[in-house]
């Protein structure tokens, strides 16, 4: 068994493997299939990733203070949730998205925003399934871009070529030199697109700030809040979280415009932090970090 993760090593849950299975599936025996096995395999992953299992057991039992019998429940449910979203976003990538409801919050504006051709920073976290959107933006979506880790990126591509499909929304790799992917980013909001950020993680090395979220100290990536700031274009924050059967609510927040301080990110940093705590307090089994998040 695989020792409690104390950083995040720059892969997600739910890459290579689960992808392959859920697509077959999916494929040969339809959504209510993929959701029934989602039950067996949440059950399994309680005590053989025992790591993860920590991490989520510490943040419903540390950080939001529920008793044994309900982090208990809480628990089980995360595994499961996170399947169900998974499933979606396999489902959607294979033409199955007018099988889904969508419910909107403040998207009028941002769409005149994407009308107007104007560029954009889209930032969000890994919490609900933001990737899921690629359909309902529709047109947008070719002048999109998602900044990924590398390692992340290449499990889900490697099973997704597999079966002869890609992401539909454009990935800008991340690797342990970021020079490039931040020319590649500069270009793309240079060519009035969209760039979007999961602004929760970091990998080690990586610049960081450091809040209370929760109630407890974390650290987060400085760099999707400085790039935002630096290029001076105006910033969304993005949330796509599962409501119920088969319905996702995407909420959109304008960030208002740097006013005056230093072009650190922090300015950005500050406004987004109380609107995602805001979200997973509302839907906490929808925060998908499986490791050691706080210090």
């Amino acid at each position: 068994m695989s020792q409690k993760p104390n950083k995040w090593s720059g892969k997600s849950r739910g890459g290579y493997t689960g992808y392959m299975i859920f697509i077959f599936l999916i494929r040969h025996l339809g959504l209510r299939a993929a959701y029934i096995l989602l039950g067996f395999v949440s059950i399994y992953f309680i005590p053989f990733a025992p790591g993860s299992t920590a991490a989520v057991w510490d943040y419903y039992r540390r950080t939001l203070g529920y008793g044994r019998g309900k982090s208990i429940l809480k628990l089980m449910r995360h595994y499961y949730v996170f399947g169900q979203t998974l499933i979606d976003r396999v489902a959607v990538e294979n033409g199955m998205g007018d099988r889904f409801r969508y419910e909107f919050e403040n998207y009028e504006p941002v769409k005149e925003m994407f009308e107007r051709g104007e560029a954009l920073v889209m930032i969000g976290a890994h919490f609900g399934a933001p990737v899921i959107g690629a359909d309902f933006f529709g047109p947008y979506v070719s002048r999109m871009h998602l900044v990924m880790y590398d390692a992340e990126h290449r499990r889900v591509k490697e099973a997704l070529d597999r079966f002869g499909q890609r992401l539909k929304i454009d990935v800008i790799p991340v690797s342990d030199d970021p020079l490039a992917s931040i020319l590649d980013i500069k270009a793309a909001l240079d060519r009035n697109d969209c760039v979007s950020f999961m602004g929760d993680r970091f990998l080690e090395g990586h610049r960081t700030f450091e809040a209370d979220f929760l109630g407890r100290k974390a650290r987060f990536p400085q760099g999707p809040y400085l790039i935002a700031e630096r290029m001076q274009v105006p910033v969304i924050f993005f949330f796509a979280t599962r409501e119920g059967r088969r319905t996702y609510r995407f909420r959109f927040e304008i960030a208002e415009p740097r006013t005056q301080g230093r072009r650190d990110g922090r300015e950005c940093f500050s406004k987004f932090l109380p609107v995602l705590e805001q979200e997973v307090r509302r839907r906490d089994s929808q925060w998908f970090n499986f490791y050691k998040f706080w210090n």
